[in-house]
């Protein structure tokens, strides 16, 4: 994913396909996540793991930058549309948590299917107006690398995508070791997303008026620091569980905040 939505992104800008781009990267990563259900081999699955990563790397750089064509001049309103989707996460992660408990695991590789394809056919509606991108990947990343304050930003944003992927892609192991049931490690991304609604809806705009995207992006770090160390010196389900909440300040004001510097 790490190289993925970059390559990606790059091809859409230079040929101006963002638009069925995401349409077709939506599609094509219901493939090896529904042919994992049925898997036994290791080396399979790791093969299809990858392969997924490619097509889910991205679904959301792809998604964030047609939402903004869409706001045009309105941009500053991109935190409340990114609500309405960790607001519709809730939902379902904690829906799937209660109706997967004491069920075939199965179950969840079809839903993902069922919800992945209803976004790809929605996303076949979605247009933007924007141009294709005719300068080279060398000159761009050479001009990049020129201002201080981008490198500096994009170390910090490194370190904050890195502390999310351990958040987000172990948050579930690590309850089901601590003895969670499949319910609360349900409820626990639910009262992450609803946490994290809340805060994009109402907080972290005000936070970014008035601190900026720097500091909004050193809160993030810091709360993410917060939450791992409470796992780590509180190895409790409830204790992991309640670190949720804050889950806004950490991976919705670091993706608020890059969002908002990059613009």
């Amino acid at each position: 994913m790490l190289v993925s939505g970059p390559a990606w992104s790059m091809v859409a800008d230079r040929a101006g396909l963002r638009d069925r781009l995401l349409t077709l990267v939506t599609g094509l990563s219901i493939l090896p996540l529904l042919a994992m259900a049925w898997l036994h081999s290791w080396a399979a699955l790791a093969f299809l793991t990858a392969l997924h990563a490619v097509f889910l790397g991205p679904i959301q750089p792809l998604s964030d930058s047609s939402a903004l064509s869409a706001l045009g001049a309105e941009r500053q309103q991109y935190s409340r549309i990114r609500a309405l989707g960790s607001l519709s996460y809730a939902v379902v992660v904690w829906g799937t948590g209660l109706l997967l408990q004491g069920r075939d695991l199965r179950w969840a590789f079809l839903g993902f299917a069922l919800f992945m394809g209803s976004a790809c056919l929605i996303s076949t509606g979605i247009r933007s107006a924007q141009p294709s991108v005719s300068v080279s990947l060398g000159s761009g990343l050479r001009l990049l690398m020129r201002d201080a304050g981008w490198v500096t930003f994009m170390v910090a944003l490194f370190v904050a995508m890195v502390m999310q992927t351990v958040t987000f892609g172990y948050s579930a192991l690590y309850l089901d070791a601590l003895g969670a049931s499949e319910s609360v490690v349900g409820f626990s991304g639910a009262l992450g997303s609803f946490g994290q609604t809340l805060l994009m809806l109402f907080v972290i705009p005000a936070m970014l008026r008035r601190w900026g995207s720097d500091r909004l992006l050193l809160l993030a770090l810091g709360t993410y620091a917060l939450r791992l160390g409470v796992w780590s010196l509180v190895p409790q389900v409830w204790a992991v569980v309640a670190s949720m909440v804050v889950m806004g300040l950490t991976f919705g004001a670091s993706l608020v905040a890059a969002v908002d510097y990059a613009d």
